[in-house]
């Protein structure tokens, strides 16, 4: 079965996690193995992860990894939204890795998913700084390692070709109708595509990438509440603050107080 996973923009830092079953999110994933041999699939292509090799899927990438019960595993395990590296945006957004297995990655990669680990986890003054200063120079060390392609060069499902275009036209006018229109396919089986296979309805889903892109820029910009709104596609404010509450459990300016805190903190 395919999992939707919702992570609202949380991300997520792991040692030594099982592995999982068949999902797909808005995030990316990054895995270091350090010991053991650990299965991968991604899409519709199967990998091998030995020791020392290290691997990354791409957002609304369908994808899996098992450990192999006979050894012992451990693994680095990076969930991050790839919303926190706009430096990226446009790889991110329109280029998918030819093979996102990198075999012997080398002692820097394994030390920096390390570093990356020690300050997500740690308490350090510095510690969201250094950690996405760390994620940055990571992904663009695999990034230099890696070959891509063109996102419209290679063969989506229609599933990955639905999100894509959610993902790209979210804070547009977007519905059903339009996406049916664009893709020539029934909005009836785009319905049936997030109730039934991603186990989410269409309007949670864009609600949720709506407010992500809100949390993301109340927290690095000082736009006001209403302009942040209208620029992730709510035209009333009313209809902005109820989503943001359901999805965070607290209203835009309250997660901004927040954040700059944090954000204050870092400096």
């Amino acid at each position: 079965m395919l999992i939707y996973e919702n992570k609202m923009g949380k991300n997520q830092v792991m040692y030594n996690r099982a592995g999982c079953s068949m999902h797909l999110h808005h995030h990316i994933e990054l895995v270091y193995v350090e010991a053991g041999v650990t299965d991968v699939t991604i899409g519709s292509s199967s990998y091998t992860l030995n020791a020392g090799d290290a691997m990354i899927a791409f957002p609304n990438q369908i994808h899996s990894y098992r450990n192999e019960k006979s050894t012992t595993n451990k693994s680095y395990i990076l969930i991050y939204s790839p919303d926190d590296f706009p430096e990226f945006k446009n790889i991110f957004n329109f280029k998918v890795p030819v093979n996102p297995v990198i075999n012997n990655a080398g002692d820097e990669i394994k030390e920096l998913f390390k570093l990356v680990f020690i300050h997500h986890n740690g308490k350090n003054y510095y510690k969201n700084t250094l950690e996405r200063g760390y994620m940055l120079v990571l992904l663009s060390k695999l990034f230099d390692l890696l070959e891509f392609t063109e996102l419209d060069s290679i063969c989506l499902s229609t599933t990955q070709t639905v999100l894509l275009y959610c993902d790209n036209n979210y804070s547009s006018d977007i519905s059903l109708e339009k996406i049916s229109e664009e893709l020539y396919i029934s909005k009836f089986y785009i319905s049936r595509i997030f109730n039934e296979k991603i186990k989410i309805s269409f309007s949670d889903y864009i609600n949720e990438l709506r407010i992500q892109d809100a949390a993301q820029q109340l927290k690095s910009t000082t736009k006001n509440i209403s302009e942040i709104a209208d620029s992730v596609g709510y035209n009333n404010i009313r209809s902005f603050n109820r989503q943001f509450i359901i999805q965070l459990g607290i209203t835009p300016s309250e997660y901004r107080k927040a954040n700059q805190k944090v954000i204050k903190a870092s400096k």
